[in-house]
């Protein structure tokens, strides 16, 4: 009962909601149901080779078309990298030889001892009758009459025959030996024997009294005098009327006494003098400053000459150069004397060439500085004549002689300028293009990008500034062109080494080269110099330095090449007559390329839907642009590729896009670029892209509609 009433009421409702609808069905439609199919578009595999040489494209405009690169790090290039020429330092570290530096150095002044002094009487018997009157009191009268007379020594000078004095004391005394006061009008004049006159002296007032003395002192110089000068004097008395004793003959007593004598030239008994000392100093060549060096070979010639008529002791010393066991350079050699000096004496001069092999420079200053200069001391040790006269003078003088030549050095720290450039061996580096020239037609420029990178290293410890000159040839043809590329750039050691890059003047070159013999250079000959420190600082090299490198040379392939893509397009329509009826119901699908990129080359992958007839481009695959494909990076060293890069990219497709395909063609289109941050990358022409595309369309079913 319960049951019954629960079933009508849902009755009368169903029978109510069917009654109030205003909607009516007019016929029954079967269900619809999606389903999809897949076709392959394209498979094929590329080599590099294929790229770079063979033109596929079946649609061309006929437009000239370049291998661009893609990213602005990128670029498609032939690159090689081989050793250059090295250039050791070797025998070029030298220091020029140094021309013969003459020196002398005479004593200036020879000092002579004092000889004894000299006298000098004037005799009173000379002027009056003294007969019974010497040691009597008497009277003096007459006066005298005013007397002259010359003098001579009683004994000349011991030590001298003859002197010019540069400087001396000179001791005066007068004594008037009469008892009256005597008058010397004219003072004392002092001559040599032949009667010039030497110097005078004049006593106070021209006058001395009764038995007085008068002494003085003076300098004198420049005066040449002998051993027996004269002295002339002029006498008078007024005499005396008081009786006076008259004690001797004297009437005029003269004393002449010389010392501190410093003569210029003399023929004297010579004392031992003061050492002679020469300190002066050998100059460098070709601005060279050295702290130190270490000398592989090379000779010193001494020549030392005794000019003196007096045996010399002569030390040479050159603290300067040190022998291995770092002992200075040190001379010790006994000379004769002189003798006749148009014709010396053998004895009087030494000679020697010292072999400077294992030596070592030190040229440091007191602060420690580098220098130019080889400083040296030269001292003669003058022992006298030894009791016998000898004949000097101040133009007599130790002569030294010094040179350097062949200086070969094995290392040096200093500030190293090479007067000469070293020559850099001619280096010719092959480029191998292949034969890209022979599938190329048309004409061929290089474009800017191309450059050619020296990577250069130096072992030492200074700049070089390196002068290149890079020239094109072709070998098969033996043919160049006048035009090279030069380059001036200073190079500096250090690990990271020094980049020469040829840019712009180098592509000038080469186009000019194949402008002038239609073909492409197979080498390039580099030749040139290098100048050692043009910055002169300090640091150290040795001869075992070199300078040395890689040539590093990059051929971008932006190149003019006639009726040429990077494209390839399918030979007939994408799909069949029977995939074509169904793509009228294409609800949607998607185009799937599957690349192996086997090319160490990033590409930009882009395809195209094209009706043949107008070359019109139906669809662009995919719609934003292209893909970027990354490079294979597991590559052997000679640019063989080991494993593939694999990328897989589905592009969806609307139904509109789909109704395209009927009859249409396939084009696509590769751009290969090294990726970002790499410079170049090897590549061979078997390195090998391989490309699969198919479809997948989604469409719907829709069976018969039933009313």
């Amino acid at each position: 009962m319960k049951k019954g009433l629960l079933v009508l009421p849902v009755i009368v409702l169903l029978l109510t909601f069917w009654g109030c609808s205003k909607y009516k069905v007019a016929s029954f439609v079967m269900p619809t149901w999606g389903t999809q199919f897949s076709a392959p578009l394209f498979n094929h595999t590329y080599t590099l080779g294929d790229l770079l040489g063979k033109d596929t494209v079946m649609v061309s405009n006929g437009d000239t078309t370049y291998i661009r690169t893609i990213w602005p790090a990128g670029v498609l290039a032939i690159s090689k990298n081989q050793p250059i020429n090295s250039v050791i330092v070797g025998n070029n570290l030298k220091i020029g030889a140094i021309p013969t530096v003459n020196v002398a150095q005479s004593a200036g002044t020879f000092v002579v001892n004092p000889p004894a002094p000299i006298s000098f009487t004037m005799k009173l018997s000379k002027v009056m009758d003294t007969t019974g009157i010497i040691g009597r009191t008497v009277p003096i009268a007459p006066p005298i009459p005013t007397f002259s007379d010359t003098l001579q020594p009683k004994t000349p000078f011991s030590q001298f025959r003859s002197v010019t004095i540069s400087s001396a004391n000179l001791s005066v005394k007068v004594e008037n030996g009469y008892p009256a006061r005597i008058n010397l009008p004219n003072g004392l004049t002092v001559t040599d024997t032949v009667g010039t006159t030497l110097f005078t002296i004049r006593v106070p007032g021209d006058t001395l009294g009764a038995y007085e003395t008068y002494s003085t002192n003076r300098t004198i110089s420049s005066v040449t005098l002998p051993n027996n000068p004269k002295v002339q004097l002029t006498v008078n008395s007024p005499g005396t009327t008081s009786p006076t004793k008259v004690s001797s003959d004297t009437l005029v007593a003269v004393a002449l006494a010389l010392s501190n004598i410093k003569v210029s030239s003399a023929e004297a008994i010579i004392p031992a003098q003061a050492p002679i000392v020469i300190d002066k100093s050998l100059g460098l060549v070709d601005s060279n400053k050295i702290s130190s060096a270490s000398i592989k070979s090379g000779t010193m010639d001494i020549n030392i000459r005794n000019g003196f008529d007096l045996s010399s002791q002569i030390q040479l010393v050159i603290n300067n150069l040190k022998d291995p066991n770092g002992n200075p350079l040190t001379l010790n050699v006994n000379l004769d004397s002189v003798g006749n000096k148009l014709n010396p004496n053998p004895g009087s001069q030494y000679s020697q060439q010292i072999s400077l092999a294992n030596w070592n420079m030190d040229l440091r200053d007191s602060y420690g500085n580098p220098t130019d200069s080889i400083s040296y001391s030269v001292t003669a040790t003058i022992p006298g004549s030894g009791g016998q006269y000898a004949t000097i003078s101040n133009t007599d003088s130790i002569r030294a002689s010094l040179s350097l030549s062949n200086l070969q050095i094995s290392s040096l720290t200093g500030i190293v300028h090479l007067k000469n450039p070293i020559s850099i061996p001619t280096d010719t580096q092959k480029i191998d293009l292949g034969d890209f020239r022979k599938k190329f037609s048309g004409s061929l420029t290089f474009s800017d990008s191309t450059q050619l990178a020296l990577k250069i290293f130096m072992s030492g410890g200074f700049p070089f500034k390196a002068h290149l000159s890079i020239t094109p040839r072709n070998s098969s043809t033996n043919t160049t062109i006048t035009d090279s590329v030069s380059v001036d750039q200073i190079l500096y050691p250090g690990p990271q080494g020094n980049v020469v890059l040829l840019g712009q003047s180098f592509v000038r070159v080469l186009n000019l080269f194949t402008g002038a013999t239609a073909n492409l250079p197979d080498e390039l000959i580099i030749s040139g110099n290098v100048i050692m420190n043009p910055t002169y600082v300090t640091g150290t090299i040795t001869s075992s330095d070199s300078v040395y490198g890689a040539a590093s040379i990059l051929l971008p392939f932006d190149l003019g090449i006639a009726n040429a893509q990077y494209s390839d397009s399918t030979d007939k329509p994408v799909f069949t007559s029977d995939v074509n009826k169904k793509l009228d119901q294409v609800d949607s699908g998607q185009v799937v390329f599957e690349i192996n990129n086997g090319l160490p080359l990033g590409i930009k992958f882009s395809a195209q839907l094209i009706d043949t007839l107008t070359h019109q481009v139906l669809l662009n695959l995919p719609k934003t642009g292209p893909l970027d494909i990354l490079p294979a990076t597991d590559f052997n060293s000679d640019g063989s590729v080991r494993t593939p890069m694999f990328s897989r990219n589905a592009i969806s497709l609307t139904g509109n896009d789909a109704k395209l395909f009927p009859k249409a063609y396939m084009k696509f289109n590769f751009n290969v670029a090294t990726s970002p941050g790499h410079q170049t990358v090897l590549f061979t022409k078997n390195n090998k892209i391989t490309l699969k595309a198919y479809g997948n369309f989604a469409f719907k079913v829709q069976q018969s509609a039933f009313k």
